[in-house]
């Protein structure tokens, strides 16, 4: 039978064996049927899409026909998957996380050496735009040669 697939859901037998429910609309004769595909036929789940067209191979069993293979006809053009209406909240808080996620924690050590790292940048541009950094002047004072080389010690990483 060939049939174009209207709807697919996950289901558990009594026994907890997980198969999926398939609404198809039969091509030749109109008709919409609900087919069981149960996991022994679980590597073909993944072209059970709804909108594709299957050719479901059938085998009578007592006074059921039963599903023994499921063949791709066409698929239709990929889309999102739409979650679950109780999973909708979860797929928003994960959505969340992807877009903004948590700052990484930063060690008080870390913190420290950054501030001072931001510290020494500001003081070496403060000491280049006063003219003190100039090559050809003449021997700096001791504080000057202090502040620049407790600043470059805390740049040397980045320069």
């Amino acid at each position: 039978m060939i049939g174009k697939i209207e709807n697919v859901e996950q289901a558990f037998s009594s026994k907890g064996d997980e198969y999926l429910k398939v609404t198809v609309t039969n091509e030749s004769n109109g008709q919409t049927t609900v087919k069981n595909i149960w996991n022994q036929l679980e590597q073909k789940w993944p072209i059970l899409v709804i909108g594709s067209r299957a050719d479901f191979k059938m085998e009578k069993k007592g006074q059921f026909w039963n599903v023994i293979d499921v063949l791709p006809v066409d698929m239709p053009p990929p889309q999102q998957p739409q979650p679950a209406p109780n999973e909708q909240a979860v797929m928003k808080d994960v959505k969340t996380t992807v877009i903004n996620p948590a700052p990484e924690r930063v060690s008080d050590r870390e913190r420290q050496h950054s501030i001072e790292t931001q510290v020494a940048a500001k003081l070496i541009t403060e000491l280049w735009i006063a003219g003190k950094l100039e090559q050809n002047e003449t021997p700096p004072t001791e504080s000057c040669v202090a502040v620049i080389n407790w600043c470059y010690g805390y740049l040397q990483p980045f320069i």
